[in-house]
């Protein structure tokens, strides 16, 4: 039976996610320093994002890293807030 806090089915995001997110590092850099054509850049993301899908190592350190970054996120701008 299915419940509501059963997370069985975001395995099937398991790649996604850390795929979007080095697509979106990756393409806010190169936007930032402006060295290619808009449609270049993207291109450029979109390829280092689907190599970063064959390392598994790399894979494994980004869904290691990500969840203490949100968290470490989320306690910075509380205590910003706070202060």
């Amino acid at each position: 039976m299915v419940s509501v806090l059963d997370i069985g089915g975001l395995q099937f995001f398991d790649l996604l996610f850390p795929m979007l997110l080095v697509f979106a590092i990756v393409l806010g850099i190169l936007l930032k320093a402006k060295v290619f054509d808009n449609s270049i850049n993207y291109l450029i993301a979109i390829v280092v994002a689907l190599i970063m899908l064959f390392v598994p190592s790399v894979l494994e350190v980004i869904k290691f890293i990500t969840p203490w970054a949100v968290i470490i996120t989320v306690v910075m701008l509380l205590m910003v807030l706070v202060f």
